[in-house]
């Protein structure tokens, strides 16, 4: 992640949500729904720099990392979520908080597995690149 200059890591949990409408025939069902989470640079980092990754490191060496658990060690984020026809004044309202480091773009309907990170960076940088070249 470091070493190719990745930044963020989207993390998708599968969960089952029970449906209490009755389902069919009065019989109750379940439906996947995937919650995205981010993984940062910054939170692995403070997490080896931390207690309890020098512990790890410490008792088991590099190798220890492997065994770790994700959603249990590291102070995941979970990002707003944004449709992808959002503006970009609006993103960069959301990113204004403190509490929001990054958003969540939703691919289109065609490509609905595919979700973007958003971050600051992207708001400032892209468009700047983007009216440089525009304006040229």
């Amino acid at each position: 992640m470091l070493n190719k200059g990745i930044r963020n890591i989207g993390i998708k949990e599968e969960l089952f949500a029970h449906d209490d409408s009755g389902g069919v025939n009065g019989t109750e069902s379940s439906r996947k729904s995937r919650l995205p989470h981010v993984i940062n640079d910054r939170k692995i980092l403070e997490f080896l720099l931390s207690h309890n990754g020098r512990e790890v490191l410490r008792k088991n060496g590099i190798a220890g990392l492997a065994g770790i658990n994700i959603n249990n060690n590291l102070d995941i984020i979970s990002p707003t979520t944004v449709k992808s026809n959002t503006t970009v004044s609006s993103a960069a309202e959301l990113l204004m908080d403190v509490h929001n480091p990054c958003l969540i773009l939703e691919g289109n309907e065609k490509e609905e597995e595919h979700n973007y990170i958003v971050t600051p960076w992207d708001i400032v940088m892209k468009t700047l690149k983007s009216d440089h070249i525009v304006g040229g």
